[in-house]
């Protein structure tokens, strides 16, 4: 018989066993795959977010030391000035309501826009030292991993 196999030869292809067991490991990598890529994904988008959170208490740390001790210090003394409703001291302040001296509304980028900020000022007058604290927060809880970004810098009389 010229298209018979002869006994005990096995054909050139795969079996089915073959066959399922190569896509178990195929299943098995493209998960792997997926969750890397995944993790990789979640973990910049944290980075990115870290990043701006940093960014907004930075910019608030150094605009309101910038204004100097004498005027921080006037600031402390007349808690009802236009300057204090500005920052928005002791309390938390949607990045989208916080305005120029001018009057005119920062345009954040969307991406700044889920956070808040509050400053608070902390007077040590033996050391004629003002402590500025800046925390800023996202408006969602799950937006950033560690909750809250808190940065603080000393302003002194001597360094004006």
């Amino acid at each position: 018989m010229k298209g018979s196999r002869p006994a005990g030869r096995r054909s050139a292809g795969f079996s089915l066993v073959e066959i399922l067991i190569a896509l178990i490991f195929l299943m098995v990598a493209v998960t792997s795959m997926f969750s890397f890529f995944s993790s990789s994904n979640r973990g910049t988008l944290d980075a990115y977010r870290e990043t701006i959170a940093h960014s907004l208490a930075q910019e608030a740390l150094e605009w309101v030391s910038g204004l100097g001790y004498e005027k921080i210090l006037s600031l402390q003394a007349n808690p009802m000035n236009p300057l204090a409703d500005r920052l928005g001291l002791d309390t938390f302040v949607k990045v989208d309501k916080v305005f120029l001296d001018d009057g005119s509304v920062i345009n954040y980028p969307d991406g700044y826009k889920q956070f808040e900020r509050k400053t608070q000022i902390v007077h040590y007058p033996a050391d004629k030292v003002f402590l500025i604290r800046v925390t800023v927060q996202p408006t969602e809880k799950a937006l950033l991993r560690r909750g809250s970004i808190v940065l603080e810098k000393l302003v002194g009389a001597e360094y004006d």
